[in-house]
């Protein structure tokens, strides 16, 4: 016997925008996911758990409240017409999440699958996840500035002076995390299509405000960054500067100085668009990547909200 569904067709159409990260949802994609999506019934207690495999749903809420839990730390909650675990869902996050209904509650639920095909239908939507995900990060320059050390790519110790050459491109970028499913001949398109270029000490390669249209890989060198708000933090080889700023399409939000002879790889925003766009994989490692740093983010604010202004780091 067929359930009867508590939620109608044009409910659905309204949360399931809701859910999506796109601003102007096609009306096909937004109807597909209407007619694939499940509803879920939660008492109040009830709850869902993914200990050993990866966070494969989202959902959003049509009655109650839900928490969602890192290690048993609050992340946030979710009320009527808000989604949850659609950030998870995107990071790939193995284990360690639990959502808790605070009290009886009425979800709607797509798999991971489904929206992922439909993403993949619609780049544009894809994209302006990507970018929404973005403009999170550059909400907290400070949290963001003292993130800036984590290294993307594993370098050369000593870049040599010829450069390097098309297989060491694609060899840095396939031991990164951030193409972790992106096939072989995406990756060569990108290597192929970076730029490397070397400047001198004191070389301004960016300021603040101006439009951001690359990103680069630092391969030798230090490049020291400074914003208006008196933030001051520094790259170091196999990060990537201007990442965030190219991605969103965002004005800079700090200045970059060669602080010593830089080596680095550069790379057009718009090229680097256009190969994800090609490989939905790409597209799909990317938006996995910025999802994760925007959980990070989650997990600090909600750290220092826990600690209180006087034990913040």
């Amino acid at each position: 016997m067929t359930e009867v569904q508590l939620v109608g067709p044009y409910e659905r159409l309204v949360l399931l925008k809701a859910l999506l990260m796109s601003g102007h949802p096609p009306a096909e994609a937004l109807s597909a996911l209407a007619h694939q999506a499940g509803e879920l019934r939660l008492a109040a207690g009830a709850r869902i758990t993914a200990t050993d495999s990866a966070w494969e749903r989202a959902y959003v809420v049509v009655e109650g409240r839900v928490g969602l839990y890192q290690d048993g730390q609050l992340l946030y909650s979710a009320g009527p017409t808000e989604p949850f675990a659609l950030l998870e869902m995107f990071a790939r996050v193995q284990g360690g999440i639990e959502v808790r209904a605070e009290v009886e509650t009425l979800a709607l639920e797509l798999r991971a699958s489904t929206l992922l095909s439909v993403l993949e239908d619609h780049f544009i939507m894809t994209l302006d996840t990507v970018r929404i995900l973005g403009r999170m990060l550059l909400t907290t320059p400070v949290w963001l500035s003292g993130s800036m050390a984590i290294r993307r790519f594993v370098v050369p110790e000593v870049v040599p002076a010829e450069g390097i050459d098309l297989v060491d491109r694609i060899r840095m970028l396939r031991a990164s995390d951030v193409f972790a499913r992106t096939r072989l001949d995406s990756i060569a398109e990108v290597a192929d299509q970076f730029e490397e270029f070397r400047v001198g000490a004191g070389a301004v390669l960016w300021q603040e405000d101006e439009f951001s249209d690359w990103l680069m890989v630092l391969l030798d060198g230090r490049i020291a960054s400074a914003s208006k708000q008196g933030l001051r933090f520094e790259w170091s080889p196999g990060t990537v500067p201007g990442l965030i700023d190219a991605l969103v399409a965002a004005p800079r939000w700090h200045d970059a100085i060669a602080a010593t002879p830089v080596t680095g790889l550069r790379l057009s925003a718009e090229r680097f668009l256009d190969a994800m766009e090609d490989d939905f994989e790409m597209a799909t490692d990317v938006l996995a990547s910025v999802a994760a740093r925007v959980r990070q983010q989650r997990l600090a604010l909600a750290s220092t909200l826990r600690l209180g202004p006087d034990k913040r780091d």
